[in-house]
């Protein structure tokens, strides 16, 4: 199956004038104004109220839904020392929650326990062997973390069993709602809460904050300034891995919780830290950022949760002995070793299955399923799967044994909702849920082969042509003069980074390359480009250089970061490389050249003399040892060579007609798929082909 290729470049350019205007009046650099102006902050005011983090307070709690419910049930569990279970989720957002409501109710006496569901066998939410399993012994109230809000079934049995249910959730509700004595959720139709898109660990932050304002008698400012001292970074933490957009509310959690991490008083997270920045002597100092939790800090916890049990990571949260935080801390991290290793495997195996199975023209939605896929990976790879080929992905596997049923993971475009997706198939689901972009399904396995088509035939109806093309907004066009320490300085200004405040994306064009080489095994670029007559570092990762569709000495045009590199107290400027292209002055060149191509194959313009045999070994050598069976850029195949493209494409043509390789081509002939083909009669014969007679002049039969 066919990669994407290209993306497009979204490129706004602000208005330089009012941007100066802006700048001025609020004491910033005009660079900054610019990346604030395309954001909708375009007055001093909206300036002042987005940066002025440092005195702003957190929003009440009394417009969440079902607030003063769950709150009159809380304090009565805790005046009554009831037996209380928090059912939480294993991601990090879950683990977070549970962590927080736990301890809380610990901390007042509360006969609390925990219960975090396997992913691989009880799978995602409430379920009825622990609802009664708990009210055997004895709980009287079940709260719900970061789950419950489509658990009818459950909270019915509950209510049946005795046991009275406060849920607390952020994902999309039904219509109706389960038959909870509270559904404590911003995303309910007729909740009035100002900041909807909180996470599961917010919802329960500001339940929390309502509650200890509650019983302490405290003003809520204050009673939510306490419980920011104690918990703000495991908000943080679960706000970024959830993907939660960090403006209004979640930006104020996330900058709080960021300041917060180094100085940590959770044993836990500290030991945790420790294993992620140990003090090597290397000169690289800790950075702690939304790139921290997101990359670091977050795998980690969710490692436990998809190849181990998410109970360990509560744990490691929970305890108050050193030794067991750092046991736990590095068993996390060997953890998510193998998750890395699982991770690998898996996304090969579906690649190759993709090749085999699907046919982009016809599948848009990918949909691919393995019993010895761990359960636990396969929504990181259909997010891999998904960035790749830009169409929406879900990959199944068999945590209860082949003839269980299919539980998978899925991830999506923008634009194409898949929890409507899946609502659209929903008799042939057992289970289902999530958010617009992510999601999980439950399905018997002999039904998989019609939820294909009915999800095929969904994204036929609703994915447009443009929706299956990857787009890359990008803030503006940097000037040479742009690029400099005091800019990248200034950005960090707009951390914290995540959805709906992206980490700015420039673009910089006609940069010459001055050289290229690997890092990180072989699997990383790093490239010095001249900028300015400056030479600037630039880091492209998961991209080797056999990958790059440019050389040193060209000129390319570039999507990247401004970063800084802080190296034994040093701190210099350098780019983070997100995409690439050659310059458009080589192009234009390979435009040309098609067009001489065509004119060519059209009898318009005579054939150059027939390539010689050293040509015609080399084009085959490269295909052989270089692109064989994988999408080429026909363009650099030639540059890389040093042949002229129409005449590469005339050792294509005659190859073709010769039965030595199979070419699938994309207009106007640029990308390929090139494929050898076994020739059961020995060597084919080029010069009876009808492009090598047409170069010699013969018409031939």
């Amino acid at each position: 199956m066919k990669q994407v290729h290209q993306s497009t470049w979204c490129v706004a350019e602000p208005p330089e004038i009012e941007c100066g205007r802006l700048a001025d009046s609020c004491g910033i650099s005009v660079f900054l104004a610019k990346i604030l102006w395309n954001r909708g902050l375009q007055t001093p005011e909206d300036v002042h109220a987005f940066f002025n983090l440092d005195h702003a307070q957190i929003a009440p709690s009394d417009l969440l839904p079902d607030l003063a419910a769950a709150l009159d049930r809380l304090e009565r569990a805790i005046q009554n020392r009831e037996s209380v279970l928090v059912f939480g989720d294993y991601d990090v957002d879950g683990i977070t929650s549970t962590v927080l409501l736990y301890s809380y109710l610990k901390d007042h006496g509360v006969d609390v326990s925990y219960y975090i569901p396997t992913r691989s066998g009880e799978g995602y939410g409430l379920n009825e062997d622990a609802v009664r399993r708990y009210a055997a012994e004895g709980v009287t109230l079940l709260l719900t973390v970061d789950s419950g809000v489509t658990a009818f079934e459950e909270v019915a049995l509950c209510n049946q069993l005795g046991m009275d249910v406060v849920i607390t959730d952020h994902h999309r509700c039904r219509k109706t709602l389960p038959e909870a004595l509270a559904v404590v959720n911003p995303m309910r139709e007729d909740s009035e809460y100002p900041y909807p898109a909180l996470a599961g660990v917010g919802v329960v932050f500001k339940l929390l904050c309502a509650l200890h304002a509650r019983l302490t008698g405290l003003d809520f400012d204050l009673a939510a300034e306490e419980m920011s001292a104690r918990y703000i970074e495991f908000v943080a933490i679960g706000t970024v891995a959830d993907v939660m957009p960090l403006i209004g509310e979640n930006r104020l959690f996330v900058k709080r919780g960021l300041l917060a991490l180094p100085n940590t008083k959770n044993l836990g997270l500290s030991a945790l830290l420790k294993e992620i920045f140990p003090q090597d002597g290397s000169g690289h100092e800790a950075k702690y950022n939304s790139g921290t939790i997101g990359f670091l800090i977050a795998p980690r916890i969710n490692a436990a949760g998809r190849v181990g049990s998410a109970m360990r990571a509560v744990e490691l949260f929970l305890t108050e002995d050193p030794d067991t935080a750092k046991a736990l801390a590095v068993e996390l991290c060997e953890e998510n070793k193998h998750r890395q290793v699982a991770e690998s495997l898996i996304f090969e195996e579906a690649l190759s299955a993709l090749e085999e199975h699907h046919r982009p023209e016809n599948d848009l939605f990918l949909i691919e399923d393995n019993p010895h896929w761990h359960q636990g990976v396969v929504g990181i790879v259909a997010s891999r799967l998904c960035e790749r080929f830009h169409r929406p992905c879900i990959l199944f596997s068999y945590p209860d044994g082949e003839n269980g049923p299919a539980k998978g993971s899925g991830r999506s475009v923008k634009g194409f909702n898949l929890v409507e997706a899946l609502a659209a198939c929903e008799p042939l689901l057992l289970k289902y849920g999530g958010h617009e972009l992510a999601a999980g399904v439950t399905v018997e396995k002999e039904n998989l082969p019609a939820l294909q088509r009915a999800l095929n035939d969904y994204a036929r109806e609703h994915l447009k042509e443009e929706d299956l093309i990857a787009k890359r907004e990008v803030d503006f066009v940097l000037r040479d003069a742009d690029v400099t320490l005091e800019n990248a300085t200034e950005l960090l200004k707009l951390e914290p980074f995540g959805m709906k405040n992206p980490k700015p994306l420039f673009l910089l064009p006609d940069a010459l390359v001055e050289s290229i080489y690997p890092v990180g095994n072989g699997r990383h670029s790093k490239l010095q480009l001249n900028v300015n007559g400056q030479s600037v570092p630039a880091l492209y990762f998961n991209h080797a250089p056999v990958q790059l569709p440019i050389l040193r000495g060209e000129k390319g045009d570039f999507l990247c970061t401004l970063d800084l590199n802080t190296y034994l107290g040093s701190t210099s400027v350098q780019l983070g490389i997100k995409d690439l292209r050659p310059a458009k002055s080589l192009c234009a060149d390979c435009t040309a050249q098609y067009q001489l191509y065509l004119d060519r194959k059209a009898g318009k313009e005579p054939y150059p003399e027939v390539p010689s045999r050293k040509e015609f070994e080399m084009v085959f050598r490269q295909i052989k040892g270089v692109y064989k069976s994988q999408p080429v850029d026909l363009h650099f195949f030639s540059r890389r060579i040093g042949m002229p493209f129409s005449r590469l494409l005339m050792i294509l043509d005659i190859f073709e007609e010769a039965g030595i390789l199979s070419r699938v081509s994309e207009a106007p002939c640029r990308f390929a798929e090139l494929e050898l083909l076994p020739r059961p009669n020995g060597k084919a014969d080029l010069e009876t082909t009808p492009t090598y007679l047409a170069a010699t002049g013969h018409k031939g039969i």
